[in-house]
């Protein structure tokens, strides 16, 4: 058994080195592949990018809402109840699908759209009264 230590390039961390490690550990090898700080200057910028994504949910939730409310109107006036749960079920598996086309966890997707959905029935309900 040989123990390798990799390290990465700048702006890079120890998993680029996963489809070289995965093989050598298969073949009982140590492999080392620590993730190296270097780029802490860039923190600020960074956080400032997490910010604006976030700053961009946010405007999105408002625009949904808004869309929210002109759906309970329609529904009130023409009858039709608030909550459908063959459309919502739709929503989640639709959702889902999306979330795991981008790599993101499927059930962490489907927890903040049925928090979304719930808000959304709270909201229709409220508009309908």
């Amino acid at each position: 058994m040989t123990t390798f230590v990799l390290i990465h390039g700048a702006y890079q961390g120890g998993w680029i080195w996963k489809p070289t490690a995965e093989p050598l550990r298969a073949q009982g090898h140590l492999v080392l592949t620590p993730t190296l700080d270097g780029c802490a200057e860039r923190k600020g910028q960074i956080r400032a990018g997490i910010d604006g994504v976030d700053n961009g949910i946010v405007k999105l939730l408002a625009e949904r809402r808004e869309w929210v409310l002109q759906l309970a109107k329609v529904k009130r006036v023409l009858g039709i109840p608030i909550y459908d749960r063959t459309r919502e079920q739709a929503l989640i598996d639709r959702v889902k699908g999306w979330g795991s086309e981008h790599k993101l966890n499927e059930e962490f997707v489907e927890v903040v759209f049925r928090l979304i959905v719930m808000n959304s029935k709270e909201m229709q309900y409220h508009e309908a009264v």
